[in-house]
């Protein structure tokens, strides 16, 4: 029998300083179908630097993707199938205040795609705040396989990106 196995990767992320110059991601929400990011750019320079993000992922993705300024913030929007995989990638043509907020984004684009027993894990949410980044993952597998095994083989990956996990219900 198979059973479908749901957890969290999660990285605690350091609060930026409230003047700090360049991108802040404030939030990331969402499923697998619609995803939507925050970003606090600072002011106008920073605005035009996310507007162009968006143009240039929307020419190369051709995926979904919607903005709205909103003063010295700009909410990305995407929809669709794979909506967590393409904000991830969009979020990787940035780089943002927070270390942290790179680091996972960076993780990610490594990793994603990556299969346990045949199966690949399925990003299928985000949930992120200025206090931690969280990615939804599920995993089809086997009955005959522990969930324990499933986490002592990717905990050497986040180790290395001084990351965790956090257990789901299968």
């Amino acid at each position: 029998m198979e059973r479908l196995l749901a957890f969290d990767i999660a990285k605690k992320i350091s609060k930026p300083a409230a003047n700090a110059a360049g991108l802040v991601l404030r939030s990331a929400s969402g499923d697998s179908t619609r995803i939507v990011l925050l970003i606090s750019t600072g002011g106008k320079d920073g605005n035009d630097r996310v507007r162009a993000a968006v143009a240039d992922f929307r020419l190369r993705s051709n995926k979904s993707i919607e903005h709205a300024i909103r003063g010295k913030s700009v909410e990305v929007v995407f929809e669709g199938e794979g909506a967590v995989t393409s904000a991830m990638d969009f979020a990787s043509g940035l780089t943002f205040v927070s270390e942290e907020v790179n680091e996972i984004v960076e993780f990610f684009g490594r990793y994603n795609g990556s299969a346990y027993g045949g199966e690949a894990f399925e990003p299928v949410g985000l949930d992120a705040d200025e206090g931690a980044f969280r990615i939804k993952l599920s995993l089809l597998t086997s009955d005959e396989v522990s969930d324990e095994d499933i986490y002592a083989a990717i905990m050497p990956a986040l180790n290395e990106y001084n990351m965790g996990i956090v257990k789901g219900n299968s």
